[in-house]
């Protein structure tokens, strides 16, 4: 009986062992909101999400990783390059813009192609030299972040321009831009996923090319 017991409070505990993060979450929240109030203030919280934008774009491409190469994290869908990759597209946006005083489209359209570059070369290293995704990515990192560290001699370059300052510090009905470009492209992404041919297929087989083969079930 002691053991049957022990068995239907397994799921229970399981369950709780599973939420014990959001637990603790909300339990720092309300301590932290209770030893300053100025804690859950509007500007408090709009910087917080200001500062977890680049972060939740970069995680809208990485779900796509995921889910096309399955979770394992060795032979799995892994992208280590990732943060390299958009450092490297951030670093070439301020080079361009302070000292090679290039235009906006050329601004827009030279990271942009680098970092579409290096994921192709992340690309080829998993799909044609059939590396796991773990060491090629985990390689290609040190590269591209040596590949930045060459470009801005290891240097911080400070922006200046005013359209880019004003889209980086000013609001919009008293939304912060950054979080304005973050629905836009939560939205984008929700019409690629969930209706488009492309994000049909993503869910259904998970990208993977052996199921797209002329196979018998």
């Amino acid at each position: 009986m002691s053991t049957s017991i022990q068995r239907r409070g397994l799921p229970g505990m399981t369950t709780l062992i599973e939420k014990f993060p959001l637990i603790l979450f909300f339990a720092l929240l309300v301590w932290l909101s209770l030893q300053s109030p100025f804690f859950l203030s509007w500007q408090n919280i709009s910087m917080m999400l200001v500062q977890s934008v680049p972060l939740a774009i970069l995680c809208f491409g990485l779900v796509c990783v995921i889910a096309v190469g399955g979770d394992d994290v060795v032979t799995g869908g892994i992208d280590l390059s990732l943060p390299a990759i958009a450092v490297l597209g951030v670093a070439l946006l301020s080079l361009g813009m302070v000292e090679w005083q290039i235009s906006y489209l050329w601004l827009l359209l030279l990271p942009l192609a680098v970092c579409l570059a290096c994921g192709a070369i992340n690309a080829g290293l998993v799909l044609v030299a059939g590396l796991p995704p773990l060491l090629a990515t985990l390689s290609t990192s040190v590269a591209f972040t040596g590949l930045t560290d060459l470009l801005t001699g290891q240097r911080r370059i400070a922006v200046s321009d005013p359209l880019m300052v004003a889209f980086r510090d000013q609001t919009l009905l008293g939304i912060p831009w950054p979080l304005i470009y973050l629905l836009a492209v939560f939205a984008l992404f929700q019409l690629l996923v969930h209706h488009s041919r492309f994000g049909q297929h993503l869910q259904a087989v998970g990208g993977k090319p052996r199921y797209g083969a002329n196979e018998r079930a």
